[in-house]
């Protein structure tokens, strides 16, 4: 029941206590990758784990002297997996597709999972990494696909299902469990 994939948790962390669950905007069973966790007891992770310093299975050497709440230092880590994420959906999909990004940066956006500007340059929301892979890569598909057709018409969707035929469903993912992934690691969260 953790939010992140068991071979992620740190060795020896002690059992994770749950946060409220009100009026069903938490709990949901999505997390890192989709992988049937839940999101809600993520929202205050400095709360939840309690042991400094820790080894994650990821390497990561968490020190004592840590000054960040556990939350930001997750955080930062789960961009990184976002943008190693993305750029390897963009390797994918950009020669197919005939375009080139001149940038690409993961930010924490709430209007948009993604953006693609005229100058070629895209931009990512790194809670994509939470949803599962089908979801972040039909996003990146999305966003490529505005590289070549600016607007949302035929001939834009058209492009999209010829890299992701299943985006319609993906998109529907993504609008059901929009405000899950916004909560999650939120540090304002009560």
């Amino acid at each position: 029941n953790s939010s992140l994939p068991p071979s992620q948790d740190p060795p020896g962390a002690p059992a994770r206590k749950r946060a409220p669950s009100p009026g069903g905007r938490h709990g949901a069973q999505k997390g890192h990758k989709g992988h049937g966790r839940r999101l809600a007891p993520i929202a205050k992770v400095d709360e939840i784990v309690d042991h400094w310093p820790c080894r994650c299975a990821c390497g990561h050497r968490f020190s004592a002297t840590e000054r960040r709440p556990l939350w930001a230092v997750l955080e930062a880590w789960l961009r990184v997996r976002a943008r190693d994420a993305l750029e390897a959906a963009i390797a994918r999909h950009a020669p197919a597709l005939g375009v080139t990004p001149a940038r690409v940066t993961v930010r924490d956006t709430r209007s948009r999972w993604g953006s693609a500007s005229r100058a070629r340059r895209l931009s990512f929301s790194w809670r994509l990494v939470l949803a599962p892979p089908g979801v972040l890569e039909t996003v990146a598909v999305h966003e490529l696909a505005h590289l070549r057709v600016f607007g949302h018409g035929p001939g834009f969707w058209a492009l999209v299902a010829s890299r992701r035929p299943d985006h319609l469903a993906q998109r529907r993912w993504l609008r059901t469990h929009a405000a899950e992934l916004h909560a999650a690691l939120d540090a304002d969260e009560g």
